[in-house]
């Protein structure tokens, strides 16, 4: 944005008739779950299953997530509640997630419609 246009603009077109706005700089918040890129840490046990990790995303006050969808760092999806894919993901839900991303410690990448197009990268260490 022009710096002149910083804190507000005023517009008078023919006498009568003009046009007054206040303006400002939009900031994008590190931690904003819509426009930023929130990141966590979870040490989860090998044994912990896709549908486990689903529920800590919707159990933490600090996400308040509905149907998280849960993809690998390369963008595949583990899990999606969108009706193609769904059906076809349903049985990773039992799956472990030590298994589902290649036996190591890894990012995933989740989801949800409550918050359009945020991503929460999730590094996940095992125990």
């Amino acid at each position: 944005m022009a710096p002149y246009l910083n804190d507000h603009m005023f517009y008078n077109g023919n006498g009568d008739a003009g046009i007054y706005t206040y303006t400002y700089t939009n900031f994008k918040e590190p931690e904003c779950r819509t426009c930023g890129q929130k990141r966590c840490n979870l040490k989860l046990s090998k044994s912990t299953t896709l549908r486990d990790l689903r529920q800590i995303f919707v159990d933490r006050q600090d996400f308040k997530l509905v149907e998280p969808s849960v993809k690998t760092s390369d963008g595949d999806y583990l899990y999606t509640d969108i009706p193609a894919f769904e059906e076809g993901l349903r049985p990773n839900l039992d799956q472990t997630v030590y298994s589902l991303i290649g036996n190591a410690d890894g990012v995933v990448k989740v989801t949800d419609k409550s918050v359009m197009k945020a991503e929460i990268h999730t590094t996940i260490t095992f125990e």
